[in-house]
């Protein structure tokens, strides 16, 4: 059992005192340990205290002379961090992201190839001495023992039972030198025992309970001259009364205190000499009255007290004889009633007393069966109520009970979950960071004015990533993340876009895109007429930039609902491309998805799911004309509107052609004006001139009437030749010189309109109404 310290940072021989606990009889609550020379300072800062006294005989702690750069990095290129350190040699170093170890960077140099995003984040390098000059350390119930690379062994705290073995009873503050040719020590509660490189045991201290195995001797209570008692042996360690040992032929020897069976003989009887209790074994740790040992095969055995699972054969039962608990071990420690081990697989396991979180297994529930708590972990050592380890990578963790700060974290607070606290001399961090890179680049936008425009960028780089928009240069007050939408656009939204992304590395400017805001644009007509029966009420309307949906519909019957009298029963609806017919409609049959489209648009829903009226939508690109037509007479509405996607096609016409009566039975033709401004108009109502194209019965003189609801806004009678050129710029047919048809340029902002068209002398007659979008 042990943990490897190392000038700054390896650990080496390090032994948990486990003896000042809630089971100790008050005649044994002795004054404050040794420890407390550094105040309740953990183990790890008495190793390190240690390694002073050794640095003071000629050892250099490490210093680094160079410290790592903060580096910007480029995805798939290559960055390095570089240190310098000095100190006494050979130096180890281990590199750390965002404080966790980096596998196999241990160098003074970390070289990241093919660099990620995820490699972002802070470097630093940790440094330590490979060897300190201490080789063992043991810390018993108020004393501590160590051992020096050149096999001395050095002694300090309390020794009212000569458990220093200085051959006095007198405490020592400062470390006395108490024997030379020491392999390894362990401390008891109140004595020590020690392996001489020749394989001698020699016991000092409390020798009552028979821990010392030198015999039982009524008159002598204590030895604080250190006595032989074992030869050929391996390894030792002290329980609060007994000890356990390993010879170098695998035989494990039990002497002691044994009121739990801690000894392992099968008995509960105290041993004041040495007897053996197992074979093959390789280590042994001593709990405060349990024992554990590992055999060479790799099983774990335990004896002894079991009140809180520490032996860890799933019971709380006490065992006199050993039980095999484990396989595939490499290495343990035992602390006051818990048990640590390390299987060779580098995983830890705990069970036992876990009051104070000492199992380091998130809780503070006692386990009976073994746990697994950790991975990774080269060496260990348990406390009475803490445990310490040490991974792989060099780094010290600590859990459990902290009073005095012992877990040397910084609080004392204890822990049921391990902290890292430790890693060696660590140098400053460095941090590697990336430059905002663009992956998703702006595009540029057309929409009608009034209607949504958004831009968004996609962008990676270290965080926090600032955003900040511009418009032709200038930054947008407020536009400041990734995305940035105007809800409703005007004119004066037109313009060039970017958006600046900034980070603690740098930054960069998108691509620019043009925002073009598109004038109010026709969305739908409306016609409204009596027709006779079998007489056609003609639409017509033209879709420039492409193809797009058109919502077609033909009510009659519905209008009833909105109290229009003598409404045609039943409408049927045709499409035509010049005299082809591309798709007809009689009933809409009650097509969920016509009526999602119905809503959609703004038009008023039909009234039942089985009425006559016919709807249909078709895919319009170029001129097409809707035929009307029943076979009853009766008023009807034909309607349009523009139902797809995408802002490049849109209606640049809309005509319908009708027979025009007189009072409620003139020529009534809705249009919409889609976005937010102004449109300019050509608004036509054509009856002599249609007689040109051979079409009967013509209106002879017809006059339009503009309306915003009851408001007129406009008239024409006849129109005026001027417009002659405004017919041609829109691909509208001409007017007969000096006819009677009438034309009108407007302007009007988004909205809904009406065109009324009547006989301006009275009369009736075939007209055909025209609303056009001018450039």
């Amino acid at each position: 059992m042990g943990l490897n310290q190392g000038g700054d940072g390896g650990f080496r021989k390090v032994a948990c005192s486990f003896w000042r606990g809630r089971h100790h009889s008050k005649n044994l609550q002795m004054r404050k340990p040794l420890l407390a020379f550094l105040s309740g300072t953990t183990i790890w800062q008495l190793t390190l205290f240690l390694a002073s006294v050794v640095v003071a005989a000629g050892q250099v702690a490490p210093s680094f002379t160079t410290q790592p750069i903060s580096q910007t990095g480029a995805v798939g290129g290559s960055v390095t961090f570089t240190v310098a350190a000095t100190g006494t040699a050979p130096l180890v170093y281990q590199w750390f992201k965002d404080g966790i170890a980096v596998a196999g960077s241990t160098g003074s140099s970390l070289t990241i190839s093919g660099v990620k995003l995820s490699d972002e984040g802070s470097y630093q390098a940790a440094v330590r001495n490979v060897t300190t000059g201490i080789s063992a350390v043991s810390s018993g119930g108020d004393h501590t023992m160590y051992v020096k690379t050149g096999g001395t062994l050095w002694a300090m705290g309390y020794n009212l039972f000569g458990q220093l073995g200085d051959g006095t009873t007198t405490h020592r503050s400062s470390a006395v030198q108490v024997a030379t040719s020491v392999a390894s020590v362990a401390a008891g509660r109140l004595h020590t025992m020690y392996v001489e490189t020749d394989g001698t045991l020699w016991a000092t201290g409390y020798k009552v309970n028979g821990q010392l195995g030198d015999g039982k001797d009524a008159n002598l209570e204590f030895r604080s001259t250190p006595v032989q008692v074992a030869t050929g042996v391996a390894s030792v360690a002290a329980g609060a009364d007994h000890t356990m040992y390993v010879k170098t032929d695998g035989t494990l020897w039990a002497t002691g205190s044994n009121a739990q069976g801690q000894l392992g003989n099968g008995g509960n009887s105290t041993s004041t000499t040495p007897v053996q209790v197992a074979t093959s074994v390789a280590s042994v740790a001593a709990g405060r009255v349990h024992t554990m040992y590992v055999k060479t095969d790799g099983t774990l055995w335990a004896m002894g007290d079991n009140r809180y699972g520490q032996l860890g054969d799933g019971t709380t039962t006490n065992r006199s004889s050993a039980v095999r608990v484990a396989t595939g071990v490499a290495s343990l420690a035992a602390g006051g009633d818990h048990t640590m081990y390390v299987k060779t697989d580098g995983t830890m396991w705990a069970m036992g007393y876990n009051l104070f979180g000492q199992l380091g297994d998130g809780t503070t529930t006692n386990r009976s069966s073994a746990v697994r708590v950790a991975t990774g972990v080269a060496s260990l050592a348990a406390g009475d109520d803490h445990t310490m380890y040490v991974k792989t990578d060099g780094t010290l963790w600590a859990m459990g009970y902290n009073l005095f700060g012992r877990l040397g974290d910084g609080t004392i607070t204890n822990r049921s979950t391990a902290v890292n606290i430790y890693k060696g001399l660590l140098s400053n961090a460095a941090t590697l960071a990336f430059v905002p890179a663009i992956t998703t680049q702006l595009s540029s936008s057309t929409v009608i004015s009034g209607g949504a425009a958004s831009f968004s960028v996609v962008a990676t780089g270290t965080s926090p990533l600032a955003y900040q928009w511009k418009k032709d240069g200038s930054s947008i007050s407020g536009a400041t993340s990734s995305t940035y939408t105007i809800a409703s656009t005007k004119t004066a939204d037109a313009g060039s876009y970017t958006v600046v992304v900034t980070n603690s590395a740098g930054s960069v400017t998108s691509n620019s895109t043009v925002l073009k805001i598109i004038a109010p644009r026709l969305y739908s007509l409306a016609v409204r007429t009596a027709l006779e029966a079998n007489q056609i009420l003609i639409v017509g309307f033209t879709m420039s930039g492409g193809a797009k949906n058109v919502l077609l519909r033909a009510a009659g019957p519905a209008l009833g609902a909105f109290g229009v009298p003598q409404t045609m029963v039943d409408p049927k609806l045709e499409l035509y491309s010049g005299s082809t017919l591309i798709t007809s409609n009689d009933n809409w049959g009650g097509s969920p998805s016509l009526a999602a489209t119905f809503q959609s648009a703004g038009a008023f829903p039909y009234a039942s799911a089985t009425s006559l009226d016919a709807a249909s939508v078709a895919s319009i690109d170029g001129g097409r004309t809707a035929h009307v037509y029943g076979p009853a007479a009766g008023a009807v509405l034909v309607e349009s509107y523009d139902v797809g996607s995408g802002d490049a096609q849109r209606f640049t016409s809309l005509s319908a052609r009708s027979r025009v009566g007189t009072g409620a039975n003139i020529l009534i033709a809705g249009f919409s004006l889609s976005g937010e401004g102004k449109r300019n108009l050509l608004i036509r109502a054509v009856g002599p001139t249609l007689g040109v194209f051979g079409v009967p019965g013509v209106l002879s003189d017809p006059k339009l009437e503009i309306y915003q609801g009851s408001t007129k806004i406009g008239e024409n009678d006849n129109w005026s030749a001027t417009l002659s050129t405004t017919f041609s710029s829109v691909g509208a047919f001409g007017l007969t010189q000096g006819s009677k048809d009438a034309a009108i340029t407007v302007s009007l902002p988004a909205g809904s309109y009406t065109v009324q068209v009547s006989g301006a002398d009275g009369g009736g007659g075939e007209a055909l109404v025209e609303v056009y979008e001018l450039p």
